[in-house]
């Protein structure tokens, strides 16, 4: 019974060191398939700009799929909800 108690304590303090949000953002796609013009819409209360920059740089980063037929400017634009979870180290803030 000790080694179930201690788990579900880790679990039960893991959960609470755990931060949930969103970032919004739009971006537009370049004709070589990658992101540009990054743009960020709006963000969930607490949002930790160190957040905001990883993703701006893996969205660098993400090869998309070029717009080859349509040269229209909407097929080009795009706009994005990114959930992510921040799991922050114990007796972190």
């Amino acid at each position: 019974m000790p080694t179930s108690a201690c788990a579900s304590t880790t679990a039960s303090s893991t959960r609470r060191n755990r931060y949930e949000g969103y970032v919004d953002l739009s971006f537009e796609i370049s004709r070589y398939g990658s992101a540009k013009r990054i743009r960020i819409l709006g963000s969930s209360e607490g949002t930790d700009p160190d957040v905001v920059n990883r993703l701006r740089r893996l969205l660098r980063s993400m090869p998309f799929r070029p717009v080859l037929l349509e040269d229209s400017e909407a097929a080009r634009q795009k706009k994005l909800r990114y959930y992510y979870t921040q799991v922050t180290a114990p007796g972190g803030s």
